[in-house]
């Protein structure tokens, strides 16, 4: 990495327990995921971070995991983050449409692939991620019109912008992409 974390066999103390935990909950995965390793020097947040993210993220809520994966994918692309791949790569397992799954990874929008449903929350999600302070009431409306909750849309936000955080910690660390599209499986967890 570019900036310096605690690898698995190197960790102690609070930091080895929040790793040991993780393990526990993932007995599939071998070792701690480079992106949770980006938190290593702070274990506090680290522990927060797993518990905000994997619970927002990986379950379905008020949004299912389709169009989380939506979210991540798209917002991966449109700021250009290496991490775009693995989401898109999720997004597929989610039965998604290829053709779909190729749009969003391109951060073009080809609306014609898409219901006005999902036309709308792209569009919100790309305003959330390149303008936030541009956002409107009447792109919210336009959500409401469209048939998305005001939960669903919440939740929306919260997806948008925990992709956007943990991109740019990313690219920051100089990840790269784990390449789960071309060795065509990923981790178990994530299927």
């Amino acid at each position: 990495p570019r900036i310096a974390w605690v690898e698995d066999d190197q960790a102690s103390g609070e930091l080895a327990k929040v790793y040991q935990a993780w393990s526990e909950q993932n007995p599939d995965r071998n070792g701690m995921p480079e992106i949770l390793k980006c938190f290593s020097a702070r274990p506090d947040f680290l522990a927060q971070v797993m518990q905000a993210s994997y619970g927002l993220h990986f379950t379905d809520g008020h949004l299912d995991r389709r169009h989380k994966e939506a979210i991540a994918t798209y917002v991966s692309a449109l700021i250009g983050a290496k991490l775009t791949d693995a989401h898109a790569y999720f997004l597929q397992l989610q039965d998604e449409d290829n053709s779909v799954v190729e749009t969003l990874e391109s951060g073009d929008l080809q609306l014609d692939q898409l219901d006005l449903k999902q036309q709308r929350l792209l569009e919100f999600v790309k305003q959330l991620t390149l303008e936030p302070a541009e956002t409107t009431d009447d792109q919210v409306d336009a959500l409401r019109e469209t048939g998305w909750s005001d939960a669903e849309i919440a939740e929306a936000v919260y997806v948008t912008a925990l992709f956007a955080f943990f991109n740019r910690v990313a690219d920051a660390f100089g990840l790269q992409s784990p390449g789960y599209r071309e060795q065509k499986t990923p981790p178990a967890q994530f299927h």
